[in-house]
């Protein structure tokens, strides 16, 4: 084995581990065990990491004044009543 490849490997293992834990942890959960469902809620978190689900999403933000000239930023900015000084 390959330097490398040691975190593919551990992360697999990882995987294998956790999923071993659910099938322990997931029936007593269902049946109300309250320290039972924070340890899936746990195990399902680390999951998610090591699986990339929960990656994070590119959201575009805007606040409306994109391809505004200079006249209808000024404007904008007074009606918001926003003080423009002069050059």
């Amino acid at each position: 084995m390959k330097l490398q490849d040691l975190p593919l490997v551990k992360r697999t293992q990882q995987i294998k581990d956790i999923d071993s834990l659910l099938a322990v942890w997931f029936p007593l959960a269902l049946a109300r065990d309250h320290r039972a469902v924070d340890k899936v809620i746990r195990l399902w978190e680390r999951q998610a990491k090591l699986l990339g689900i929960d990656a994070p999403q590119k959201v575009q933000v805007s606040d409306g004044l994109d391809g505004m000239g200079e006249e209808d930023l000024i404007a904008e900015a007074k009606r918001r009543g926003i003080p423009v000084y002069d050059n």
